[in-house]
């Protein structure tokens, strides 16, 4: 059975969050643990207007290294 990881960098904890990225990937726990189907996308924080970020979470991305 296949399992999808997905993972998306936010600027607030909240639902209503502006969204940085989205990655995701399709693999079997089970096999070698090598990736079947991977997807990477950056999103444009100025399209998100309607979107909130928190001041806690900017904290946060500030103290974390570039990698």
């Amino acid at each position: 059975m296949m399992h999808m990881m997905v993972d998306l960098e936010t600027l607030d904890t909240a639902v209503s969050t502006k969204i940085l990225s989205i990655g995701a990937v399709l693999f079997d726990p089970r096999g070698e643990g090598y990736a079947q189907m991977t997807f990477y996308r950056n999103l444009s924080v100025e399209t998100q207007r309607d979107r909130t970020e928190s001041q806690a979470t900017m904290d946060w991305w500030a103290q974390q290294n570039e990698a």
